[in-house]
């Protein structure tokens, strides 16, 4: 550590600014939204604070993957879309104001070999820290939270992150983790990647689990096209991780229980029983909803603010098997959520963004990154709550620009 303290005061001010405030936003991830918050306005000083090239930096503006997320941001304030929800629309801009802040702190940092892993190491640690913690209270009541699991309840987090978006960190933590074992040769990084990829089992979240298990699935399906001489090492490596599931089925009870769960819930959705309080059934009656409301608003959408509106005005015509209480007001489907608020052209800007990087960027975990973003998305609105849009601004535009220097860490 002393050389890494070192590192941080033969820095400029600007940067040690940058440092800091990332070590913050990171451990606020899954400690405080308070943190997050902090971190995201001590990018915007550091940037400041590089006063001198800022010109020079704010030409970074023009680039595709800056100017996209922008206009993405921006397009909520086009009057194509009735204001029927003004305070839903202002809290839509405040959730995501760091879709501004995050790439504004990026606009004048380059992040190098030891800032890549002094802020990964202090995720992994506050990450590992509340892992265990939220651990020894699953032990603690293991009758109770095995239950609660066959009734479509979470395992709660000690420090009331939501369990959806802790166990997409928990994923990414891992494919973290097993890298930095990887380049830095250090082998106390793959105990933490076995001990998250445990835990990610453990609590049972299906988004962390279905993004996790649909990165590595397009991760090596890409280096299968990318390195065809693997092809039997890949297709191995696949095989085995996909046996990881059948293992954690026999081996634990709360991953068994959820299995259980997530069948009797699509079960009652087929065969039209009741299905209040039931996640998975509910998600699914709210897509046939949301389908219904994007063919009547196809090109533009009903505005992002508008959306927990119109799927309720879905469930009143269409008279749904749920009570009142259990009408849920998004889609939990990133971008189910983006076609519908804002339409094919907005979902467009949205994709964009999303994929154009990876046209520049191959790195490993850089693509292991989008992949699980890609994942994730398809089971959560990873971008509706301030840590999920903190969590995947902030490591995509770390990921993103710690690609120039990548070469740097394999020295």
């Amino acid at each position: 550590m002393v050389e890494y303290w070192n590192y941080f005061l033969n820095q400029k001010i600007h940067h040690q600014v940058f440092l800091i405030s990332s070590i913050v936003l990171v451990v606020g991830l899954s400690t405080s939204p308070a943190f997050m918050s902090i971190g995201c306005a001590g990018l915007v000083l550091g940037f400041l604070l590089d006063y001198k090239n800022l010109k020079s930096n704010l030409q970074n503006f023009k680039k595709p993957v800056f100017f996209s997320i922008m206009i993405l941001y921006f397009i909520h304030l086009l009057p194509i879309h009735q204001l029927s929800n003004s305070q839903q629309l202002l809290t839509e801009l405040r959730i995501k104001i760091p879709f501004i802040l995050i790439p504004l702190g990026f606009f004048s940092f380059q992040p190098k070999k030891n800032d890549f892993y002094l802020i990964s190491f202090f995720f992994l640690i506050s990450l590992s820290l509340v892992s265990l913690l939220t651990l020894g209270n699953y032990l603690l009541h293991f009758e109770e939270m095995n239950h609660r699991i066959l009734e479509s309840k979470e395992i709660p987090v000690v420090t009331k992150v939501t369990h959806i978006y802790f166990s997409v960190m928990l994923a990414f933590g891992i494919f973290l983790s097993y890298h930095l074992g990887k380049v830095s040769k250090q082998k106390f990084y793959y105990y933490f990647s076995i001990f998250l990829l445990i835990c990610l089992h453990l609590f049972t979240s299906r988004t962390g689990l279905v993004g996790f298990y649909i990165a590595i699935f397009i991760n090596i399906i890409f280096y299968i096209f990318k390195e065809k001489h693997k092809i039997f090492q890949k297709l191995s490596i696949l095989l085995s991780i996909f046996l990881l599931p059948v293992l954690a089925y026999f081996l634990l009870p709360s991953f068994q229980n959820r299995v259980i769960n997530t069948l009797e819930d699509i079960q009652r959705y087929k065969n039209k029983e009741d299905i209040n309080h039931r996640s998975v059934s509910m998600r699914l009656v709210t897509w046939e909803m949301g389908y219904l409301a994007f063919k009547k608003n196809p090109w533009f959408g009903v505005g992002m603010e508008n959306i927990s509106e119109t799927i309720h005005k879905e469930y009143e015509s269409n008279q749904v098997p749920l009570k009142k209480e259990n009408w849920l007001n998004d889609l939990h489907n990133q971008f189910f959520e983006y076609l519908l608020g804002l339409g094919v052209l907005g979902f467009v800007v949205f994709i964009f963004w999303l994929c154009y990087p990876i046209s520049q960027n191959q790195n490993e975990i850089f693509l292991q990154f989008i992949a699980l973003l890609f994942g994730t998305m398809f089971a959560e609105s990873l971008l509706e709550r301030q840590v999920g849009v903190c969590f995947g601004i902030y490591w995509y535009y770390f990921l993103y620009k710690f690609s120039s220097n990548y070469e740097e860490i394999n020295l």
